[in-house]
């Protein structure tokens, strides 16, 4: 993550960690539907994060 950006806890609690749990359980429904292992969910992961990196 930028080491320049810091949200207020007013953010944290309210926008980025629900966010996050919704994303992990968005993955963790896919994950159960097409009965994939976590390495391919992980793979997801990684190419998002390339996608951000660019």
């Amino acid at each position: 993550m930028n080491n320049t950006f810091k949200p207020t806890d007013d953010q944290l609690n309210l926008e980025v960690s629900p966010a996050l749990d919704a994303i992990s359980q968005e993955l963790k429904d896919l994950q159960q539907s097409i009965n994939c292992p976590d390495d391919y969910i992980a793979g997801m992961l990684e190419h998002l994060l390339n996608d951000w990196r660019d």
